[in-house]
């Protein structure tokens, strides 16, 4: 289609000139990472019969017409199809001042307002295209059997024979993804309170993990790896901000990460439909790592029921072993401290919802608190919100000891910050292990907060965790998990 050059700028159609060359230039939309051959197919109907037929719309010879909606005297809507073998549609209204362009998808989005699902449906129905068959859903006994050669492939036979062939038998040893951290068929629950920067954590792993940097918050990255996200609570475009800004603030070489938003039609993993997308996905882009974020998002029915966690449970279990890769997912937990328990944390992992399946499933545990008792201290660097405790637990029974982040609202990263050593200080260095020696080389740690707060009744039971792990780092004490309700922790002196 010629444009007048006398009634078009020179740069309007610099501008457009992208629509109206190759076709690589022409923006593809975001949704055809969803699997399986039918989106292609598609973009191949001729699409000038198709609204001719379905829409009404009066094309001319050149294959344009009045814009569908726009008031005008003249054609501007213009449909062609270009040499990828794909049809696509452009509106030059106001000289393309305030137009649109897209596939037959994006048609019946941004003209009819249906959502991609419904588009999809629609141009399927319309043109008698019948919906790709899923793929079905493997029982366990399926599993390697051969009726599947992707998932065959992938999946290790279990171990049959006796316990002498079991001492024998040459079994691989989980690859290291995140040294201290995460290892291949490992699950990982990220959780924190509203607004702790869960995504961000997230996010920053996988651009970490994808790019194969050195560490990540100290934890050293052996290689790189492939690192799929499904996001499912930001908007498309808000994410796409972040990971440009993470991107550029971090230098990273961004091919090994693989976005998916699901905000406009979520995947739901208890339902065969949604968990075949995900394992479709899981096909086509064969990720070391995956990401799903936030958990809620990925359920169908209440928060607070343990068949529906156990649920998820199994299919995460699935992923993890079928892929073999590693699986993260954020979730919420509450602020709340339980009044019986004084010695737990004041935004305790106990208390995330549907804890007593899920939590217990997970070979690790990343939680973001906050920073204990400073909300009100004036000498951060920052403001409170900008900062994060980390603690984690691991499922070989290791507490690594906690350590601060701070998030850089400019670029959406996250570092280890110094400033859980810098705040609060009210135990000198050295006492604990002191403490332990005058009571026998050991002492709980509920004991120690007592013992601390008859000498100071504004010290917080935090301040002591913190010169524990402070002297822990140091070497001046060991700590160790007893059996009981919460896990008290005894410490003792070395």
């Amino acid at each position: 289609m010629e444009l007048p050059g006398s009634r078009a700028p020179q740069e309007l159609i610099d501008k457009l000139k992208p629509f109206m060359q190759s076709p690589q230039a022409v923006p593809l939309p975001v949704y055809d990472a969803t699997p399986g051959p039918s989106l292609a197919s598609l973009k191949e109907i001729d699409l000038r019969q198709h609204l001719a037929r379905f829409e009404g719309l009066p094309f001319n010879g050149k294959g344009t017409c009045l814009c569908p909606v726009h008031a005008e005297t003249g054609p501007s809507f213009e449909v062609k199809r270009d040499a990828d073998g794909h049809w696509y549609w452009f509106d030059w209204h106001n000289q393309g001042r305030d137009g649109f362009s897209g596939t037959i998808i994006d048609y019946y989005v941004t003209i009819k307002g249906l959502s991609v699902g419904e588009a999809i449906r629609t141009i399927r129905e319309r043109e008698y295209i019948q919906e790709p068959a899923a793929k079905p859903l493997l029982k366990p006994s399926q599993k390697g059997n051969g009726k599947d050669p992707q998932v065959a492939s992938l999946v290790r036979p279990a171990f049959t024979g006796t316990l002498a062939d079991f001492f024998k038998a040459d079994l691989p040893e989980a690859e290291v993804l995140v040294e201290g951290l995460l290892a291949r068929e490992e699950f990982m629950l990220l959780g924190g309170v509203k607004h702790a920067h869960k995504t961000t954590a997230m996010m920053d792993l996988g651009l970490h993990y994808a790019a194969g940097w050195e560490s990540w918050l100290n934890f050293p990255i052996p290689r790189p790896g492939r690192f799929l996200m499904v996001q499912q609570e930001l908007g498309e475009s808000e994410f796409r901000k972040r990971l440009r800004k993470a991107v550029d603030g971090g230098r990273f070489n961004p091919d090994n990460f693989f976005p998916y938003t699901g905000t406009s039609e979520p995947i739901k993993l208890m339902e065969d439909e949604g968990f075949n997308r995900l394992r479709g996905l899981c096909d086509k882009f064969k990720p070391d790592i995956l990401g799903l974020d936030p958990l809620h998002t990925f359920m169908v029915g209440g928060e607070n029921k343990d068949e529906a966690f156990a649920a998820i449970r199994d299919r995460i279990n699935y992923l993890k072993t079928t892929y073999g890769c590693g699986v993260i997912t954020s979730h919420h937990f509450s602020s709340k401290r339980p009044n019986n328990d004084p010695d737990a944390p004041a935004e305790a992992a106990g208390w995330f919802r549907g804890h007593s399946v899920l939590a217990d499933a997970a070979d690790v545990l990343f939680l973001l608190h906050r920073l204990p008792g400073q909300k009100d201290n004036p000498n951060l660097r920052l403001s409170y919100e900008a900062y994060n405790q980390v603690e984690i637990t691991l499922r070989n029974g290791k507490w690594p000891p906690r350590f601060a982040v701070e998030f850089d609202g400019k670029t959406f990263l996250m570092s280890v910050s110094d400033i859980w050593h810098e705040v609060g200080a009210k135990i000198g260095f050295g006492e604990i292990r002191e403490l332990c020696k005058a009571h026998g080389d050991s002492i709980t740690l509920a004991n120690a907060i007592l013992y601390f707060k008859t000498r100071d009744q504004t010290l917080s039971p935090m301040t002591v965790r913190k010169a524990v792990e402070k002297e822990f780092q140091a070497g001046y004490v060991i700590t160790e998990k007893l059996p009981g309700r919460g896990n008290p922790l005894l410490i003792k002196s070395k």
